[in-house]
């Protein structure tokens, strides 16, 4: 039986605009979690997932919206935010 090939993780430019103001724990749990995410994608997903696939994640006190694509089987991380300043906007605009 042929093993497939991983998932690597990839961040998209939107999405490292706001690495830079994570401390080095939240950036941490981060790539734990996308870590996390890529070897459940390469233990469980079809050869081509559906494109366009979008989900949406929670660790650390951040929210964030990550891509699953089939070619070049990579898991892109497509926004973060801070779930305060969701939450915040989200009262806001009420």
């Amino acid at each position: 039986m042929r093993t497939a090939k991983p998932y690597s993780i990839d961040y998209a430019p939107a999405a490292w605009r706001h690495i830079g103001s994570l401390s080095g724990e939240e950036f941490s749990g981060l790539q734990r979690a996308l870590q996390r995410i890529a070897e459940v994608a390469t233990a469980a997903l079809p050869a081509a997932p559906p494109a366009g696939l979008l989900l949406e994640a929670q660790v650390a006190g951040l929210g964030f919206r990550y891509a699953v694509e089939a070619e070049p089987r990579v898991v892109r991380l497509v926004s973060l935010e801070r779930l305060a300043r969701r939450a915040a906007r989200t009262r806001a605009a009420s």
